[in-house]
């Protein structure tokens, strides 16, 4: 779970982080589609300047001058008027600025210029905000050259010519203005007395500016406004919201897209294995955010399909080996009722029970191999001393040997401390079953070595025996097979001892092979990774 919540939620948090850290350059080409931000924040004032220093091709040059100098003194920020043929610009800006369009500096967003009235001279203004500056502060700066540009024109004029100039001049500079008196302006009380000690006060409501100045001198104010501004501007908020969560919806879907495409082939797989498709796997790349799932399910699959098969072939097997000895009961049964005979009576009888004993002895190893196959991964690890837990097995099966001798050696590298490596008793089971294999089918010993190298163990039982052919070795494990003639139901097998030997090794995450021994018979090879702890 840890896992699968890191690999989500690691690319939305850098997603998300680069996002904001990058935002300018996110969504200033965005804003630049909708509105030119120097053209908007300058496009009323060179309007004004350039009525304000009309026909200045007529102008002398020393009157020009004068007129710019009282232009600058009125204005809170650098401005000048400056000859084309002296503006060093790139060529494509200065293409640009010939066609009438706003350019900025290279190096400086904040430094515009636009061609003036006369195509002679460029308008060049330095509109910076201040790093300490307030955006109010630097609005009332921005706007109190043009303000007073259009207060003296309206003092050059009587006070009944007022309203007619206004109406002139909102519709040159295309400026919404509107003159009130200070008992009718449509501000608060606490506004308008900011209004008469500050001149002039801004307002920001519902994205729309207005500005009111009062005309020194007089009992009349100038509304300017309000002024519509682009909408991309009047919904920044939304448009960052909104453009942030569409980044992360992508990115959710993107890394969402690959789990939801593994989720839905683990659901057919499991509607394909529920109906019967044992054989049903689910096929997944080694990213897959879903893998541990994936692989639960494949190794489910598998251990199912395996038991199903395993309990098939038990069926299967135990209708045909429990035929055998009951039919000879059956007979033995029909002759006892039929015989009179004492002596044939009793050994009838004694036969029945070796078929009883036969039945026992067969039906346990069905029961160890089937809980061996249901719980094979339920093995306890205990400290063991593996030198004397050697000798007591080899112990154990030398009276029971026909007289064969059980030979016993170790790796120099075994511990002589107690080590936790293995299940003992199952372990012990599965040398049982190799040393009873050694002594049916040995001719005079057995030999039984156990080593430990670089992590490994191993334990090898060889007999002098006939051996077992190279083309059956790989079958001779397989549950129920008795593959070599010389080792038949005659020398006492059922086909499971073997099998029971690799579920024990597999078990312990080991194996189990069959080789050549040095003797002349077979070597079983048992072998499982262990450290000696």
């Amino acid at each position: 779970m840890t896992r699968l919540f890191l690999q989500l939620f690691t690319p939305v948090f850098i997603v998300t982080s680069l996002y904001l850290v990058n935002i300018n350059f996110v969504l200033e080409p965005l804003f630049a589609l909708v509105v030119n931000q120097p053209e908007y924040e300058a496009k009323e004032i060179i309007q004004v300047l350039d009525e304000s220093l009309n026909d200045v091709e007529s102008v002398k040059r020393k009157d020009r001058d004068r007129k710019l100098k009282e232009l600058q003194e009125q204005f809170l920020f650098d401005l000048d008027l400056i000859d084309i043929e002296k503006i060093h610009l790139p060529n494509d800006r200065k293409r640009k600025l010939e066609q009438g369009e706003f350019v900025t500096e290279t190096d400086n967003k904040n430094i515009i210029y636009h061609l003036s009235k006369n195509a002679q001279f460029v308008w060049k203004l330095h509109l910076e905000q201040g790093k300490s500056e307030t955006d109010y502060a630097y609005i009332k700066r921005i706007a109190a050259g043009p303000l007073q540009i259009l207060i003296n024109r309206l003092q050059s004029r009587p006070e009944s010519e007022w309203k007619q100039e206004l109406a002139t001049l909102s519709k040159k500079f295309e400026l919404p203005l509107t003159l009130f008196t200070l008992d009718s302006v449509d501000i608060a009380v606490q506004d308008l007395k900011n209004l008469k000690t500050e001149g002039t006060i801004f307002f920001q409501e519902n994205d729309l500016d207005r500005i009111y100045t009062h005309i020194p001198g007089t009992s009349y104010v100038l509304k300017l406004g309000p002024f519509n501004q682009p909408w991309m501007v009047r919904h920044a908020d939304q448009i960052f919201f909104s453009s942030l969560g569409l980044v992360i919806g992508f990115v959710v879907w993107l890394l969402l897209r690959p789990v939801w495409r593994d989720l839905r082939k683990l659901q057919q797989a499991s509607v394909s294995f529920g109906k019967g498709q044992l054989q049903t796997r689910v096929q997944f790349s080694r990213s897959s955010p879903v893998k541990t799932i994936l692989q639960a399910f494949n190794g489910m699959a598998a251990h199912i399909q395996q038991l199903i098969a395993s309990h098939k072939e038990l069926t299967r097997a135990v209708s045909h080996e429990l035929r055998t000895p009951v039919a000879r009961m059956r007979f033995s049964l029909e002759m006892l009722e039929q015989s009179n005979d004492q002596e044939a009576r009793a050994r009838y009888l004694r036969e029945m029970n070796m078929d009883i004993d036969e039945l026992d002895e067969m039906l346990g190893e069905m029961l160890s191999h089937a809980r061996l196959d249901r719980d094979r991964k339920a093995i306890e690890y205990t400290p063991v001393l593996l030198h004397d837990w050697l000798r007591e097995q080899a112990l154990r099966h030398r009276r029971n040997c026909n007289g064969k001798k059980i030979q016993v050696s170790y790796d120099a590298g075994l511990s002589a401390q107690a080590v936790k490596c293995m299940d003992p008793k199952l372990m012990a089971r599965a040398l049982s079953n190799l040393i009873q294999n050694g002594c049916r089918y040995a001719e005079h010993s057995i030999h039984i070595h156990l080593e430990y190298n670089i992590g490994q163990y191993t334990l090898s039982v060889d007999d002098d025996g006939p051996g077992i052919p190279t083309a059956v070795q790989d079958k001779i494990f397989d549950s129920f097979t008795r593959v070599n003639p010389s080792r038949g139901r005659d020398s006492g097998g059922y086909g499971l001892g073997l099998a029971i030997v690799k579920q024990i090794a597999e078990a312990h995450q080991g194996s189990v092979k069959v080789s050549k021994s040095e003797l002349g018979g077979a070597k079983f090879i048992l072998s499982w990774p262990g450290i000696q702890q």
